[in-house]
């Protein structure tokens, strides 16, 4: 056998005998830290500056001492990410921590508990050089692991991203009338309930069944009335309502949501009211104002509602949809 051949295998068996060693040994070095079951009542997320505490609360999750309304979807998310860890290699047998960013003042350290035992605790560094891990060390191990996901941008979350931004939620069949003040113009819509006939024609008792054959030969003399609601608009008096604008105004009351809330609200802004909507939906009075536009480059506005006791901020498009007036809501 020719000598290039014989080194040629030699140097891949031996290769595969190193990759297979390395793999035996990493591989059973990366730990199975396993899943918890039931639920957490704490998250605790700390470093990079900062310090997050989620907790329940009469059974729902809130921010910090101040105690915010949390958004319950994200956080469970992260409570589903902490549960189902899943580390992927060990890349270091000793603390080089600073090279992946798990020391001091880089590092955030995350801890789920339950009755104030861990679950889980964690060190996140950076993320890798594929975006899809992210450089991790558990608390008890002075190894450090890729675990599978960016773990590093889901946990990097401020109190208010994680905040419930939704400041109203109605359900819209409930809702029975709604005023909207804008531009010293008030418009007052109600809502009605009317009957009417079903115009269908009744079918020719001596045609064939399963055709055509008959129609139009009378009314449905035994037909139902249907009820249906019927929107008005005082100021524009019998004229009929453009409902595509009617019903975008009434879909949105389904979920108004904040774009950030405003921890010291501008006072002179709070003072420049632009619009004010009140509605009535279920038996209940709400109000949502909005106030002045925070800058002339930030197109959303200052708001309050009678749903909410914080302020907050609407973009542009939130808020500007209440911005109509008679002819806008008159049908072309």
């Amino acid at each position: 056998m020719n000598k290039r051949v014989v080194i040629s295998i030699a140097l891949i068996v031996a290769l595969g005998l190193v990759l297979a060693i390395k793999k035996a040994r990493f591989g059973s070095a990366v730990p199975d830290i396993g899943k918890w079951s039931g639920e957490a009542d704490e998250i605790v997320i700390e470093g990079a500056g900062s310090s997050l505490r989620l907790h329940k609360k009469d059974g729902k999750w809130v921010i910090n001492e101040a105690a915010y309304p949390a958004d319950a979807k994200a956080v469970v998310k992260l409570e589903n990410q902490l549960r189902d860890l899943e580390l992927a290699d060990l890349i270091s047998e000793k603390p080089h921590l600073d090279r992946f960013d798990l020391d001091a003042g880089k590092a955030r350290r995350v801890v789920a508990r339950r009755d104030k035992k861990p679950l889980r605790d964690i060190l996140l560094g950076k993320k890798s050089s594929t975006y899809r891990h992210t450089y991790v060390k558990l608390a008890d191990r002075p190894e450090v692991f890729l675990a599978r996901g960016p773990l590093a941008d889901d946990f990097a979350k401020s109190a208010d991203d994680l905040r419930d931004k939704e400041v109203i939620k109605i359900d819209q069949a409930s809702i029975e009338s709604f005023e909207i003040e804008y531009k010293g113009a008030r418009l007052s819509f109600a809502k009605k309930t009317v009957e009417i006939k079903d115009e269908k024609p009744a079918a020719d008792p001596a045609a064939p069944k399963g055709t055509d054959a008959g129609k139009g030969a009378g009314t449905n003399k035994d037909a139902k009335p249907v009820t249906v609601a019927k929107w008005t608009c005082a100021q524009l008096g019998g004229a009929e309502l453009d409902e595509g604008k009617l019903n975008g105004i009434l879909s949105s009351f389904a979920s108004v949501v904040a774009d950030a809330y405003a921890e010291r609200p501008d006072p002179a802004l709070m003072r420049a009211r632009t619009c004010s909507i009140k509605l009535r939906a279920g038996g209940k009075d709400m109000t949502l104002v909005i106030a002045g536009r925070e800058t002339a480059d930030r197109k959303r506005y200052l708001a309050t509602s009678s749903e909410s006791p914080y302020a907050f901020f609407l973009n542009a498009h939130g808020a500007e949809r209440y911005f109509v007036t008679a002819a806008d809501m008159k049908k072309k």
